[in-house]
């Protein structure tokens, strides 16, 4: 039982450590790049509203 629990520890540090790009980048971030954010054009005339619920 006690080889099952270090094993599930260990599993879970590595996966952890996976997603915050301890063994490099991190798959989220593959493709993305800063410079995507300069070229966009009127970035600040974008604005977010709440949508209506609409009735089924």
């Amino acid at each position: 039982m006690k080889v099952f629990c270090l094993l599930l520890l260990a599993t879970n540090v590595l996966v952890y450590g996976l997603g915050n790009g301890w063994f490099g980048h991190p798959r989220t971030e593959i493709g993305r790049s800063p410079a995507m954010l300069s070229s966009q054009l009127n970035a600040q005339a974008l604005t977010v509203s709440p949508g209506q619920l609409q009735a089924r």
